[in-house]
């Protein structure tokens, strides 16, 4: 289900960012020293406690590889359309 707006969002993304990053192989520590953004601060991305800015985004999604969208599965969202 796309949810564009509210807390069930916040959630969403940050399950994205989580499920794009394991994807991967990576952990959190991992993507925290590569990236600059630090640990507990993916924490809460992931968890849906605070949303990134575009500079963290742009950060983590260039460290792992991926477009923004990817990261935060609007990929995802246009395929369930």
């Amino acid at each position: 289900m796309q949810v564009l707006y509210g807390e069930e969002t916040k959630m969403n993304y940050g399950e994205a960012m989580r499920s794009a990053r394991e994807r991967r192989g990576c952990s959190r520590k991992w993507l925290a020293s590569k990236s600059g953004v630090s640990d507990n601060t993916l924490y809460e991305y992931e968890t849906g406690r605070h949303e990134p800015g575009i500079y963290n985004l742009i950060q983590l999604a260039s460290t792992l590889g991926i477009s923004i969208d990817e990261y935060i599965g609007r990929e995802r969202f246009a395929k369930e359309k």
